[in-house]
């Protein structure tokens, strides 16, 4: 029997085997996978210029079954590529709902996290359905990037995505909580007139008057960028500026 080798990181020299499943895992040849691993292809090894594992492309790229492949011959799941993402986090940025339940149910962290989670990514995107499995299986919706401090909430409103926003604060996460900016999701959605979810937040309780680091409140915000119909929407649920306040 063939040995596989499972030792983790990129080496200086990848095999025929290694480029070979590299490949396949890119491409979704299942059977060209397995012939990789049956020549001892190392499950682990980092290629490219994301410095990802097999695993990380094909989660990336949707290949269910090379990712059960890779699972059951004992890939590790919580490598991190040259990004720093799990695959986990790859899957669930692109919205691969099976790849995802895949991985989790084989243990995948689901809070696993280098800058940002899986949660974060796939709220970004609008995954609904993903972001909802994740918090079934125990995601932090109040769990805060480490680039700019954003929750997933925030991720959300900044792309627009109303349905997840509402999926978020139904479970959980904090309609007032602020980056590191002292901005708040409601700031966020004024700013770039959001009205409809300007209107959700609000409805769930958002603090229409909270202020920023430099004092400043979503109206201040939605006045400079003259979302004119935003801006009414605020003042009409007790919005101020922060002058007046």
């Amino acid at each position: 029997a063939a040995v596989v080798l499972v030792g983790c990181g990129k080496s200086n020299k990848q095999s025929k085997a290694d480029i070979n499943l590299r490949l396949a895992a890119e491409r979704g040849n299942i059977a060209a996978a397995e012939g990789a691993i049956a020549d001892g292809a190392n499950l682990n090894e980092k290629s490219g210029w994301e410095d990802s594992t097999p695993l990380h492309k094909a989660a990336l790229r949707g290949h269910k079954e090379i990712v059960a492949l890779l699972i059951a011959k004992g890939a590790n799941l919580e490598v991190k590529g040259g990004s720093g993402w799990t695959p986990l986090y790859e899957a669930a940025s692109k919205g691969h709902k099976e790849i995802v339940i895949l991985l989790l149910v084989n243990g995948a962290d689901v809070n696993a996290k280098n800058e940002k989670t899986p949660l974060h990514g796939a709220s970004k995107e609008g995954h609904k359905e993903v972001v909802g499995l994740l918090i079934a299986k125990g995601a932090d919706v109040n769990a805060r990037d480490d680039w700019f401090g954003k929750a997933s909430l925030h991720w959300a409103v900044d792309e627009n995505h109303k349905d997840v926003a509402d999926l978020l604060i139904d479970n959980g996460a904090d309609v007032d909580a602020m980056d590191k900016k002292g901005r708040t999701s409601l700031y966020k959605a004024a700013w770039r007139g959001h009205k409809e979810i300007v209107e959700l937040l609000i409805a769930k309780g958002a603090d229409v008057n909270a202020r920023g680091i430099k004092g400043r409140t979503p109206l201040d915000r939605a006045i400079v960028e003259k979302h004119t119909e935003t801006a009414a929407l605020l003042r009409k649920h007790g919005g101020k500026t922060g002058e007046e306040l």
